[in-house]
């Protein structure tokens, strides 16, 4: 019979699958998908007892042609949705709020925990930051910062809760214990984010 810690996992799990925000940004919008199922992931792997997330999943690189968003005389080729941003944080910060505990025994413990934690909040963090300077980003200068920062965030987000010390490209740098800045700073890098 499934212990009540491996079922609120479970559901939580369950709650994120799936689940998407409207980003504007082509290259975001699928980066968003990959974090999004690789949490999902993370939460069985965690439900199953193990200290590590086990699925490596693809992280789209830009050499593959995926067009980022376009301003045109103010008009942006992608649709960025404020209120689907907003949504998909607050469902997030739930999530990451249920991991904080309490828990009933056997309460789940270690590294990856922590890890699925960290990484909810962090994208919680990063789509209500861009909900927010959405407001206010209305030229194209603006508009392409709210794009770096919302991959720095999915990119952030992405190295906490991939598994293995190459993820699903096989090229990005030796790990570490910490994710740091990624390619998506300055545009010019086509790896996949890596923790140094």
């Amino acid at each position: 019979m499934p212990t009540p810690t491996r079922v609120r996992l479970l559901r939580l799990a369950q709650d994120v699958a799936g689940e998407d925000a409207d980003l504007g940004d082509p290259l975001a919008q699928q980066r968003l998908t990959v974090v999004v199922d690789a949490l999902a992931h993370a939460l069985v792997d965690l439900a199953d007892g193990r200290t590590a997330p086990t699925q490596s999943l693809r992280w789209p690189p830009r050499s593959e042609g995926l067009r980022r968003g376009v301003v045109v005389d103010g008009v942006r080729s992608g649709v960025d949705d404020r209120a689907s941003c907003s949504a998909l944080a607050a469902r997030l910060r739930r999530v990451a709020a249920v991991l904080d505990g309490p828990w009933p025994d056997p309460a789940p413990t270690g590294p990856l925990l922590d890890r699925v934690r960290q990484a909810a909040g962090v994208l919680a963090d990063c789509l209500q930051d861009h909900a927010v300077a959405l407001v206010t980003a209305t030229t194209a200068a603006g508009r392409a910062e709210c794009d770096r920062a919302v991959l720095r965030g999915l990119g952030t987000a992405y190295d906490l809760l991939r598994a293995g010390p190459e993820g699903p490209g096989g090229d990005d740098p030796a790990p570490g214990p910490l994710p740091l800045p990624h390619d998506d700073e300055d545009h010019r890098d086509d790896r996949a984010p890596g923790l140094t």
